[in-house]
């Protein structure tokens, strides 16, 4: 009986000392990993800029007014700058009519219509996170991101688009 009295105490003990070391060691929850590596993702998106447009998009887009217009707000928003963000629901709404109205012809397809659809969503994701006075820094970011990055699609899409458009293919 004795053998099994310390058996019994000595498993009492072990258990303990394991519920006592696992209490001492930080929780550290994986989705706060997968979070901070989305921050760091999300950082880095806003310093992607597309270098390589070639001529002919720079014309077509410096024609274009209402694009002009877009770039502005684009500029703004990588400065931080979100003014045009707050309850501009409707405005917003026009601009992007006028955009997609005003598509210069040697652009106007269907790939590029979308594009701008994907712009005007994240310009109302925005808006109403504005609207609805939510006051968190990094979904604030995020958000800005997140436009930032349909912005550079759309521009890719255009000068790949041009790019087709002006291949001259020999026989």
């Amino acid at each position: 009986m004795k053998i099994f009295a310390k058996f019994y105490l000595l498993i009492q003990f072990a258990l303990i000392a394991l519920v006592i070391s696992c209490n001492n060691q930080p929780y550290k929850n994986t989705n706060t990993k997968i979070y901070e590596s989305l921050d760091i993702y999300s950082d880095s998106i806003n310093q992607a800029k597309i270098d390589n447009t070639n001529l002919n998009t720079i014309n077509i887009l410096n024609n274009w007014i209402e694009y002009q217009e877009l770039k502005g707000v684009i500029s703004s928003l990588e400065n931080q700058e979100v003014s045009f963000f707050k309850d501009n629901k409707e405005y917003i709404g026009k601009f992007f009519d006028e955009l997609e109205k005003s598509i210069p012809k040697s652009i106007k397809k269907p790939g590029i219509i979308s594009r701008i659809s994907v712009l005007e969503t994240k310009f109302m994701i925005l808006e109403s996170h504005f609207t609805a006075n939510i006051i968190n820094e990094k979904l604030t970011k995020d958000k800005i991101n997140n436009i930032l990055y349909a912005n550079s699609n759309f521009l890719y899409q255009i000068n790949k688009l041009i790019e087709k458009s002006n291949q001259r293919i020999q026989n």
